[in-house]
C-alpha cells in the first residue's frame, strides 16, 4: 500500500473460533490509513480460510505463511511481520482478542503529538465475553513502583499489544522477539526496549484493547504451569538477573520472581527444577535462604507432595520474608486492579454500553 502510516502484525494459530471478531473490528476502524500482516504460524484448523474468506476483498490485509525455515511460535511471526513491515508506526495484536474502532487513530495521533516517543502504551482491559466485562487485567494506566520492578515480579505495567511503536526505532534499538521463551515474551520485549533506553509515555486514554480472559484454551496464559516451560522460566530469570544484576534497587524484584518460580516448580514440575533454580546467581546472594528451601525439598520428598495452601504454609512458616516480600507484592498488584476496574466502569460506563452492543453486531 502507498504511504502506509501503520503497520499491524497478527499471529495466528489455531484461531478459528475468534479471528472473526479481530479481523472485522479492524476493518470497522475510523483510522484507515493501514496494512495489516498476518502471520499464519501453519494452522491446524480452519483459521486461514476464515481469514481468507473475511479479507478477500480488502488490499490492506496480506495473508503469509510463515516461512518453513522459521522455527514454529508467535515470536517468529512477530520478528517475520516486523520484517515485512513499511509504515510510520507499528502495532501488534492477537487474533482472539478486540479492539475498539478508534484504537488505530487513538494511538497514531497521540505518536505524532510526541515525535521524540520511541512507544507510548494504552489502555487494555481483560473481558470476559464483552469489552467492559471486565475479568482479570487491567494494563496501560500506570502501576505503583518502577515499571522494571513490576516486569520482574510480573504485576504487568503494559503488554505488547497495549502499545504502539515507532518502526524505526524498533530496528535502531534491534528489538527482536527471543525465540527462546515460550512465556514471559511480552514482558522480554518490553524489558529489552526499556533497557535499550527507549523513550516512552503512558497515553491514559479511552480503553482500546481488549483482552479474551476466558475461552482459548490454546493461549499461551493457559500453558504457563506446564512441564514444557519450565526451562523458559529459568531462562527468562538468568537472562533478565544478566541485564539487571547490576541494580542493586531490583534485588527485591528478583526474590519475588524466584518465589514464584520456586513455589511453581515444587508444585508442578518436581525436584530438579527447583534445584537448578536454587543454583542460579540470583540465589547466590541469599545461601541461607537456600539452605531452608533445600530442607523444604527434602521433607517433601519424604512426605509426598503438598496441596496448594499447604505449600504457601510450610514456605511462610520456612522462611517468612522471602514469603511476605511476595505476598505484599501481589497484594499491592490486586488492591490496585480492583481500584482501577471501579473507577473504569465508573468512568466509561456510556462508552461500555456502546461497544458492547457494537461488539455483540460483530459476532
Amino acid at each position: 500500500m502507498e504511504n502506509e502510516i501503520l503497520s499491524v502484525v497478527i499471529p495466528m494459530y489455531n484461531a478459528e473460533k475468534y479471528v472473526s471478531c479481530m479481523i472485522k473490528s479492524i476493518i470497522y476502524q475510523s483510522f484507515k490509513n493501514f496494512r495489516v500482516y498476518i502471520i499464519d504460524d501453519h494452522s491446524t484448523d480452519n483459521s486461514m480460510a476464515v481469514t481468507h474468506e473475511l479479507v478477500k476483498s480488502d488490499s490492506r490485509f496480506s495473508v503469509i505463511s510463515r516461512p518453513p525455515d522459521l522455527p514454529k511460535g508467535a515470536q517468529s511471526c512477530r520478528n517475520y511481520g516486523t520484517e515485512c513491515s513499511n509504515g510510520e508506526y507499528l502495532i501488534y495484536l492477537d487474533a482472539d482478542d478486540w479492539i475498539a474502532p478508534y484504537c488505530f487513530e487513538q494511538r497514531v495521533n497521540f505518536m505524532r503529538m510526541h515525535g521524540k516517543l520511541d512507544f507510548a502504551v494504552f489502555p487494555m482491559l481483560g473481558m470476559r465475553k464483552k469489552p467492559f466485562e471486565l475479568s482479570g487485567m487491567v494494563l496501560g494506566y500506570g502501576s505503583i513502583g518502577n515499571d522494571l520492578d513490576n516486569f520482574i515480579c510480573r504485576t504487568l505495567p503494559f503488554v505488547v499489544v497495549s502499545n504502539i511503536y515507532r518502526l524505526s526505532s524498533i530496528r535502531s534499538n534491534h528489538l527482536i522477539w527471543d525465540l527462546n521463551l515460550k512465556s514471559l515474551q511480552d514482558s522480554d520485549f518490553n524489558m529489552t526496549a526499556i533497557a535499550n533506553g527507549a523513550c516512552y509515555k503512558l497515553s491514559y486514554g479511552k480503553p482500546d484493547y481488549f483482552y479474551r480472559v476466558l475461552g482459548n484454551d490454546s493461549s499461551i496464559g493457559k500453558k504457563i504451569y506446564s512441564e514444557e516451560h519450565a526451562k523458559s522460566h529459568l531462562y527468562f530469570l538468568q537472562k533478565q538477573w544478566k541485564r539487571f544484576k547490576n541494580q542493586k534497587q531490583l534485588e527485591g524484584s528478583f526474590l519475588v520472581l524466584s518465589c514464584f518460580l520456586f513455589k511453581l516448580f515444587i508444585e508442578f514440575m518436581g525436584e530438579a527444577y527447583c534445584y537448578r533454580l536454587l543454583d542460579s546467581e540470583v540465589f547466590s546472594l541469599h545461601p541461607k535462604l537456600v539452605g531452608k528451601l533445600k530442607k523444604l525439598i527434602d521433607v517433601q520428598r519424604k512426605v509426598g507432595m503438598w496441596n496448594h495452601d499447604e505449600l504457601n504454609r510450610t514456605i511462610f512458616r520456612v522462611a517468612p520474608f522471602f514469603a511476605l516480600r511476595y505476598k505484599w507484592m501481589y497484594f499491592r498488584w490486586e488492591c490496585q486492579q480492583c481500584f482501577q476496574r471501579i473507577w473504569l466502569n465508573m468512568r466509561y460506563y456510556t462508552l461500555g454500553r456502546k461497544l458492547n452492543k457494537q461488539y455483540s453486531s460483530l459476532l
